[in-house]
């Protein structure tokens, strides 16, 4: 995929066709996904429309596909299917694991890989292949050099923050290629959406429970900052503790635990600290003609409001109506 491509490269341009025959597939596509077996799961029943094409480090193509399968047992590249339309299954770990629209499946390299696509109806997907060594070195610059890349989880919840910014991004990605936007013709765009799209992919499926209690504490101070982002960007919004977990892809017990080595707080502390302090800044700045505190505190997620008085004063030594009409 594009190795040793110079930067004032242009991408491939969009490669759309249409079959019956899974080793016309398997040919066409060897580019970008090398190594695929394919074959029919009926026969006289595969049907298979492709729209592909090609960025710096990464493949992505469109697919609908009916009564396939595609195997390989040592694939060189990393491959993530997000469904669009019905259900397949992938083999996960000698397990069949059904793939629809909740789930996405990140297939490593060297793993055996074996694929049931629209067994009953069609099965429609975007489908990302990334040079492998591409996404390892994002493990290294993400999670530290000591990472390798069994932190990244096979099943991704696309329901998480961050695998729906990954699925956006691929989207939006998707269809500029498409339509022939500035990506299709400009080297210096594929590249930067290329890298993007690895960053987004090795932060979204770094966020496995199971897997960060294994990560080193120096690669904590970037989760923890991905969830400080978090609480900042959602402050007159609910915020929930798995919420703030996800975004930054640590279990909420290690994330507590990194807070309150770096706070002195926990996930629930730390949101009502940085809550307490946006109140502050309303209340400083308003007109008391023009609100109250009462509609401050509610706006800020604080709907018991004698508590919340109680919890102002201890941290800024005085009653949120002083703070207001000073």
């Amino acid at each position: 995929m594009n190795k040793g491509q110079q930067t004032n490269a242009s991408p491939n341009p969009l490669v759309r066709f249409t079959t019956h025959d899974p080793d016309e597939f398997a040919e066409k596509i060897s580019r970008i996904a090398p190594g695929l077996r394919c074959s029919a799961l009926q026969a006289r029943t595969t049907n298979i429309d492709i729209c592909a094409a090609e960025l710096p480090s990464v493949g992505i193509f469109r697919s609908t596909m009916k009564n396939f399968r595609v195997q390989s047992s040592n694939p060189s590249f990393y491959g993530i299917t997000i469904p669009l339309k019905g259900d397949s299954r992938f083999l996960v770990d000698g397990h069949a694991e059904s793939i629809h629209g909740s789930k996405i499946h990140l297939q490593h390299t060297g793993k055996e890989f074996d694929g049931r696509m629209g067994e009953e109806v069609a099965f429609e997907s975007l489908e990302l292949c990334f040079e492998q060594s591409s996404i390892d070195s994002m493990i290294t610059k993400i999670y530290g050099k000591e990472a390798d890349k069994t932190i990244l989880q096979d099943i991704l919840d696309s329901r998480q923050p961050m695998t729906q910014s990954f699925v956006r991004h691929a989207v939006f990605i998707w269809s500029e290629l498409n339509r022939g936007g500035a990506i299709s013709y400009s080297s210096l765009i594929a590249q930067e959406s290329a890298k993007i799209l690895g960053t987004l992919l090795v932060s979204a499926a770094g966020s496995n429970p199971q897997t960060d209690e294994n990560i080193h504490s120096h690669h904590s101070p970037v989760m923890i900052r991905r969830a400080e982002d978090y609480v900042i960007a959602n402050l007159l919004n609910p915020i929930s503790i798995a919420d703030v977990a996800a975004a930054s892809g640590m279990s909420a017990r290690s994330l507590s635990r990194g807070l309150r080595r770096q706070h002195g707080t926990t996930i629930k502390g730390f949101i009502k600290q940085r809550r307490l302090e946006a109140v502050n800044r309303a209340l400083f700045t308003a007109d008391p003609g023009q609100t109250n505190v009462t509609c401050v505190a509610l706006e800020h997620g604080f709907d018991q409001l004698g508590r919340f008085s109680a919890d102002y004063k201890k941290a800024f030594g005085e009653l949120p109506s002083a703070t207001l009409v000073r």
